[in-house]
């Protein structure tokens, strides 16, 4: 029929008309006709023109994917998962019924997504005003479009994220990210926001793409590209600030710590408060898989423990982690667990993961007895950060070495700690393996001293027949001993 057509005086718009019906190389077919979407099918022409990968939608008016398929039991006009039921019999075919929440979702595959899964933290009761969170992330398995937020809260969220390949590749391609919200108007919606509601970066980390970013919501975000992350088993450190600006804002900044990178900032952004207080509130972590593929490997990751502070700075450990997963998509495969070993949660989905936590259940940490290194290296760097205005100065800031403050100690130290000298200078006495700390105002003892000394030590040991339990028990009285003496010369 189109070749009569082409060979009959028709107008160009009969003849493109019989060229839409040959297959396209791309598009799906609506019937007689192919379209890039079942959306586009009708072309303003109903019912008629929605039928081959397509059907008609009567109560949204419009051409939509054709009905998934239910099983026999199950109805034979849904049009997703969701609307063939909430019971087992009518929830086969393509779909899978979940019997802990009675949702029908599509069958776990590689086509599919896997369910988010999160932890939202208790802030300790000391922070009322929470300006500093340094958290730690630590990847036990990992595949393509998988995100591992660590530091997300109610202006934005950081992670680290592997883009694609799956959990084989070695190394990954993984990426440090750092995103802001818009405050107060979403740019996808409502395209000419206000100036005043946008996020605005400030400092752009070196090396560090900054852009904005929409999807879920718009913002600025700032990242940069790396084989680092995400290495299963690598500890990875993350740190966000919130201080408040002028104008109803905040200014958020994110740092990023690996043993391959170092401490790096990833930007500063400043944001419309929109009536939110200006400190951190809201504090979660995820891991997520944002598109389908490779969804029959497991991501998983560990999470904590994480410590907050005020804008002075004092650090509390935060001890408490909710665990909850979304259920829009197939949820079968989720978890979350307490590690031992660590001192840490983790959070599972995807893969093989066998469901034992439930929704919402509660996770504590054990209370560490010592900052972590690496916060302990970050917090000697604060107050240079917080004055830096540049990216360059907070390079510097980084780079710096930190002096170390120097500890009083009159006591005796261990014999593992005692210096293996005995020069009088180097700022201990040392006798037969055990030693004692100056006090700042004593001089170094004279040769005389140490015969002295090590006179009474040996009567010491002579008249103590448990000469071991003195090496191990006597030092504080060594210690007191040695400083009598000093002060008596």
């Amino acid at each position: 029929m189109c070749l009569e057509a082409v060979l009959a005086p028709v107008s160009l718009l009969l003849l493109l008309g019989c060229f839409t019906q040959i297959p396209a190389a791309q598009g799906l077919s609506c019937g007689g006709h192919f379209a890039d979407s079942c959306l586009e099918c009708p072309q303003g022409n109903g019912a008629a023109w929605c039928n081959g990968e397509c059907m008609w939608n009567a109560l949204t008016v419009s051409c939509v994917d054709s009905a998934v398929d239910c099983g026999a039991s199950g109805p034979s006009d849904a049009a997703t998962c969701d609307d063939c039921g909430s019971t087992a019999e009518v929830c086969q075919g393509e779909c899978s019924f979940n019997s802990i929440d009675n949702t029908c979702r599509p069958e776990f595959s590689n086509d599919v997504r896997t369910a988010s899964v999160h932890l939202s933290y208790t802030v300790p009761e000391a922070i009322s005003e929470p300006a500093w969170w340094f958290q730690r992330i630590q990847s036990v398995s990992s595949s393509s479009a998988t995100y591992f937020c660590g530091v997300g809260n109610s202006y934005g969220y950081g992670g680290i994220q592997q883009v694609d390949g799956d959990s084989t590749s070695n190394p990954p391609n993984g990426k440090v990210i750092f995103s802001i919200w818009d405050g107060g108007c979403d740019q996808d919606v409502e395209p000419d926001c206000d100036p005043s509601l946008l996020a605005a970066t400030l400092i752009c980390g070196t090396g560090v793409t900054c852009t904005d970013f929409g999807g879920e919501g718009t913002g600025r975000k700032s990242y940069f590209s790396t084989d680092q992350v995400p290495v299963v088993g690598q500890e990875y450190f993350m740190a966000v600030h919130a201080e408040p600006a002028a104008s109803d804002r905040v200014e958020m900044t994110g740092f990023f710590y690996s043993q391959g990178t170092g401490w790096r900032l990833l930007s500063k952004i400043d944001t419309n408060r929109s009536g939110k207080n200006w400190y951190l509130g809201g504090l979660y972590s995820f891991v997520e898989q944002w598109t389908e593929g490779n969804t029959l490997e497991p991501r998983d990751s560990l999470y904590g423990p994480s410590w907050i502070s005020g804008e002075t700075i004092d650090w509390q450990q935060v001890t408490r982690a909710q665990y909850d997963y979304g259920t829009p998509e197939n949820h079968e495969h989720v978890n979350g667990y307490y590690n031992a070993e660590g001192n840490n949660v983790g959070i599972a989905t995807g893969g093989d993961i066998e469901p034992v936590a439930t929704q919402y259940q509660v996770f504590n940490y054990n209370e560490e007895a010592e900052l972590p290194a690496a916060l302990v290296d970050f917090s000697g760097r604060i107050e240079c950060l917080v004055g830096a205005t540049t990216a360059e100065a907070i390079d510097s800031c980084f780079s710096a070495a930190i002096e170390e403050e120097e500890e009083e100690d009159d006591s005796c130290l261990s014999d593992s700690d005692c210096p293996v000298s005995s020069d009088p200078y180097c700022g201990y006495h040392c006798l037969e393996s055990q030693c004692a700390m100056w006090c700042e105002d004593a001089a170094p003892p004279t040769n005389e001293e140490e015969e002295e000394e090590e006179e009474g030590l040996e009567e010491s040991h002579n008249g103590n027949s448990a000469s071991s339990s003195l090496k191990s028990n006597a030092l504080p009285t060594l210690s007191g001993l040695f400083l009598a003496l000093f002060n008596l010369r």
